[in-house]
């Protein structure tokens, strides 16, 4: 997950570079763009493992919990 993280991470770089080469500003617009869409690769995995839910409530683990374990 961690090489996950890192590619999307220097791609959104790169295109940030490429948006102020370009027009001289900086947005975060594409920073944010690769952030959301390796969002799910952290999530995932407790969405797959929903019956070993952490004890510690967390917001992925009471989401699971309420739509999905019910709704088996």
């Amino acid at each position: 997950m961690m090489g996950v993280l890192g590619a999307f991470a220097i791609s959104s770089l790169i295109h940030e570079y490429l948006v102020i080469a370009n027009f001289n500003i900086w947005t975060g617009e594409q920073s944010f763009f690769f952030m959301i869409h390796v969002f799910p690769a952290f999530i995932e995995p407790s969405l797959r493992n929903h019956d070993k839910l952490p004890t510690i409530p967390t917001f992925t683990a009471d989401y699971v919990k309420r739509f999905v374990v019910n709704n088996l």
